[in-house]
């Protein structure tokens, strides 16, 4: 499965919205921990479990840009 997430820099931390899942986002101050609640927002969006949801695809964005998107890859 893939989805596309939106990302956004805002006073020195990141959100980011899940295009293919009205109402799923995440926010972090670093694009690692970002990942992470990215990986826990879409876990508890469709299964209500963490387990078992792995972001294999995440770039980063450049720090000065304050919207990017990139593809999520679910395993």
């Amino acid at each position: 499965m893939e989805l596309t997430a939106r990302i956004h820099h805002e006073d020195g931390c990141y959100w980011a919205e899940v295009l293919e899942l009205p109402g799923c986002f995440a926010a972090g101050d670093t694009l690692d921990e970002l990942r992470d609640a990215l990986a826990e927002a879409i876990s508890l969006y469709m299964t209500d479990t963490v387990d078992g949801v792995q972001l294999v695809e995440f770039d980063a964005p450049d720090a000065g840009v304050e919207t990017d998107e990139l593809k999520l890859a679910l395993v």
